[in-house]
């Protein structure tokens, strides 16, 4: 018998991949940000094959459109969230030290609003018996986004440089970047005192914004220039935002 899909599952991944297609369209003329892209969804796909499909972390609602049982929506907001995180932060940063961590936090803000509404309408149920959650969503999760987003920055910039090909630095580092996040994500959980409020997480990573952005060194860019990638975060912002209040209704 067919699972019947909530009207707010159909919504989000029509406009979600509608979404990741105009960013396509916007970009086609730019080939390296297009591959950069399509390397991240190749990464993405990876980590949730992973963490979904073989360790079971957690499971998934009623989609229409599924990929080795993954929502494409999912697999496509993997992709433009750590791009924009990588490209704003590589604009921002003048710190090259620094950048792997403000693309952390970067791709981290965007979670804090996607997996809790996620959590809360059941697009994924989480199989976690420990305590110390978010609205529903294990601590761990959150660090996970960190170090995804970090993990990636990091091996780009140690291996790309004006000489390498970028089709190989691309692959090479979502290679690399991907067995790092295997090491973590074998953990499971990262164990998180009972004690920690929701207060004192979201106080944590706007300290940790703080403290970055008083030790990188941050540029000015032109808005031109980054646009887009600021485009991309407040879309993911706005719109479970505004999935949470439809659903409210």
């Amino acid at each position: 018998m067919a699972l019947t899909v909530p009207i707010q599952n159909t919504l989000t991944e029509v406009v979600l991949i509608s979404f990741f297609l105009l960013i396509i369209l916007i970009l086609r003329n730019n080939k390296s940000n297009i591959r950069l892209i399509f390397f991240l969804l190749l990464y993405g796909t990876i980590l949730e094959i992973v963490t979904a499909v073989q360790v079971k972390t957690y499971t998934y609602g009623a989609f229409n459109l599924m990929l080795f049982g993954i929502p494409v929506w999912v697999l496509t907001s993997w992709s433009l969230i750590l791009y924009a995180s990588v490209k704003l932060s590589n604009f921002l940063v003048g710190d090259k030290n620094m950048r792997p961590v403000m693309t952390g936090l970067l791709a981290l803000s965007a979670d804090m609003f996607m997996d809790p509404v996620s959590a809360h309408f059941a697009f994924w149920t989480w199989i976690y018996s420990g305590k110390g959650t978010l609205m529903g969503v294990p601590y761990g999760n959150f660090l996970g986004w960190f170090l995804v987003g970090a993990s990636f920055s990091f091996v780009l910039g140690k291996i790309q440089t004006h000489d390498t090909d970028e089709n190989s630095t691309y692959l090479l580092t979502t290679i690399i970047s991907s067995l790092l996040i295997f090491g973590f994500n074998a953990l499971k959980y990262v164990p998180m005192a009972d004690e920690l409020s929701t207060i004192s997480f979201y106080g944590v990573i706007l300290l940790s914004f703080i403290l970055c952005a008083s030790r990188c060194r941050l540029r000015k860019p032109e808005l031109s220039e980054i646009k887009t990638e600021i485009s991309i975060l407040l879309f993911y912002y706005i719109f479970f935002i505004f999935i949470f209040f439809y659903g409210a209704i």
